[in-house]
């Protein structure tokens, strides 16, 4: 059977409303464009008259030789300002002649029209998840599933499936939304209404941290539910890019991360972010940041992404530089702020760029990083009496931690005087090592208090423990020369006024 693409006629309506022979046929195929079963030619030909004035609107009708109606569906610019993409709609087969290919046929023949006609990149449609053999018939031309979303119709709440096929993948924005994505310790999803008070605890309401990120803060829930009202509606155009920052650990919504500009004809976002004052320090800026120039790139199709920060904000200008950006220049005098002129600082990397770094792994090792998992070791191996291994040598006691792509290993031989490493890699590769050789003084020494001194190790002195702690009689003291790339360092316990143990040790980053 010989199939031809033409225009829509105003008759077509007639036989195309029969074939919705159902409520749910009408919805599966409408979504809620009606809201009308069963639906007269007069609905289906008012709906459309108004669009096709614009000329962003294109009904064709699939017919045969004969002119016998076969199929139907629509072909629009869902974006005013971007003709690269369109989306198909109303996709709907005669029931007299299904299974016999004919949807297949006739999509095939609209992806043809819409690379001839309107010279698009890009094509997407939706399909609700309880329609499967339509959707097997999408997949069959070409069509990948790329986001999902809720709707709520008149007859119940369906799971809309977007899906998109790619004609082009050059120099164009793909409209694929704030998807869910996941760090090593974070969470980068939609805001929801239900992280209002997370965000007024960590960040939102924070003087400081607002008036470094250039926003105002909200004190209160009303202010903080119209904030959410905003990025919330903004969700619905796929263009939005705006992800709440939740801490897996804690389930708390910690900040906040978003492409704030996006240049559809320069092909480019500008990222902006923050995160709450308890939470800097910890990597948290810079891992998230990592993971939105990837989306940037994979998912989004940017050739650039770009950053800003003032000169003033030391912590971000590390973070960006840790990120693998290159400084471009600064506009001088560009904010006016308590009463002070400051410049603006513009960083970018483009996509070859970061295809480069990441395949030479430049992009993967981060000090606070790295620094984060050897304190979380720490506290979930000997200090915590967890995670005791194997020994690897004669007489050796042995320790292993694993999380994500990190392995830490600690090991050491002797008792009331012994020496041992611990070392940290990341897929395989050797990042850091540290050894250390110690001794007992006094039979009264307790090695329990040394593992309760030794959970107590925080950023500041991430090597053994803290640089004082003390519990009851005991007292732990540790001092450092050096940073974690390169340090040495001596660690001693004292009852009262007689030391009972003393350690050194050092160690370092590895290249």
């Amino acid at each position: 059977m010989e199939m031809i693409l033409r225009e829509y006629k105003k008759e077509d309506a007639a036989a195309i409303c029969k074939w919705l022979r159902t409520e749910e046929e009408l919805y599966k195929w409408s979504a809620d464009r009606f809201n009308k079963f069963p639906l007269s030619e007069n609905d289906m030909n008012e709906s459309y008259a108004p669009q096709l004035e614009g000329k962003r609107f294109f009904p064709l009708t699939a017919v045969d030789e004969n002119e016998n109606l076969l199929g139907h569906f629509i072909i629009r610019y869902p974006n005013e300002k971007d003709d690269s993409s369109v989306r198909f709609g109303f996709v709907i087969v005669n029931p007299d002649f299904r299974d016999r290919g004919l949807g297949k046929k006739m999509l095939s023949l609209g992806i043809e029209y819409a690379k001839k006609n309107l010279g698009v990149q890009r094509i997407d449609l939706g399909v609700f998840e309880n329609n499967p053999g339509a959707r097997h018939c999408y997949e069959a031309v070409g069509f990948r599933e790329y986001s999902r979303r809720n709707c709520n119709l008149k007859i119940g709440s369906w799971t809309c499936v977007d899906m998109e096929i790619i004609l082009e993948k050059k120099n164009f924005i793909l409209p694929c939304g704030s998807e869910t994505f996941e760090t090593e310790r974070l969470i980068m999803r939609k805001f929801t209404y239900d992280d209002a008070d997370s965000m007024m605890r960590n960040w939102v309401s924070d003087d400081g941290v607002q008036n470094m990120y250039g926003e105002p803060s909200y004190k209160t829930k009303e202010e903080v539910h119209g904030l959410l009202d905003k990025y919330i509606s903004s969700y619905q155009s796929g263009v939005y890019f705006r992800w709440a920052i939740i801490e897996k650990s804690s389930g708390e919504c910690i900040g906040q991360i978003a492409y704030f500009l996006v240049d559809h004809n320069n092909h480019f976002g500008e990222i902006e972010y923050c995160i709450g004052k308890d939470f800097q320090r910890r990597g948290y800026a810079t891992e998230a940041t990592k993971a939105v120039i990837k989306f940037g790139f994979e998912k989004i199709n940017f050739h650039k992404v770009q950053i800003c920060v003032r000169p003033s904000n030391t912590p971000s200008r590390k973070v960006i530089e840790k990120c693998g950006f290159t400084y471009e220049g600064t506009l001088r005098d560009y904010f006016f702020r308590e009463g002070k002129y400051e410049g603006r600082m513009y960083y970018s990397i483009l996509k070859d760029e970061w295809e480069s770094k990441l395949a030479s792994a430049e992009l993967t090792t981060d000090l606070d990083e790295l620094i984060f998992f050897r304190l979380e070791a720490n506290i979930n191996t000997y200090a915590a009496f967890k995670n005791e291994v194997e020994p690897t040598r004669p007489s050796s006691h042995d320790f292993r931690y694993e999380k994500g792509d990190y392995i830490y290993h600690d090991t050491y031989v002797g008792g009331e005087q012994f020496a041992g490493e611990e070392s940290i890699c990341k897929n395989e590769k050797a990042l850091y090592a540290m050894n250390y050789f110690g001794r007992v003084l006094d039979d009264r020494f307790s090695g329990d208090f040394l593992k309760e001194a030794l959970r107590h190790a925080d950023k500041k002195m991430p090597y053994r423990g803290p640089e004082i702690y003390q519990s009851g009689e005991f007292t732990y003291k540790c001092n450092v020369t050096g940073d974690f790339n390169w340090f040495q360092g001596f660690e001693e316990i004292y009852l009262n006024e007689t030391k009972v143990y003393e350690c050194v040790f050092h160690g370092g980053t590895l290249r």
